[in-house]
């Protein structure tokens, strides 16, 4: 693939949650999974450029009075420099 590698990303996902209303306030740390993928281009010999792209979920969680499902999206890009 050249300068071009795909990878798959996956593993635990762990969020600390505050939740409140008016009265109350729920929450707490949550465990869950995360799925993703993105690609590496390596643009010079010691300097690559990834971008990628998780979804990380939690499930849901009842509460007394309400059901909350927990899920998010992440996009990010990042140069990674490799030092001698």
């Amino acid at each position: 693939m050249g300068n071009m590698m795909p990878f798959v990303a996956a593993g635990l996902a762990v969020a600390h949650l505050d939740i409140s209303n008016v009265c109350e306030e729920y929450g707490g740390t949550f465990t869950g999974g995360t799925i993703g993928g993105g690609v590496d281009f390596k643009v010079a010999p010691r300097t690559i450029a990834r971008g990628e792209v998780l979804y990380d979920f939690y499930g849901s969680h009842q509460y007394e009075d309400f059901t909350a499902s927990f899920n998010a999206w992440t996009a990010r890009a990042a140069l990674v420099l490799q030092l001698p």
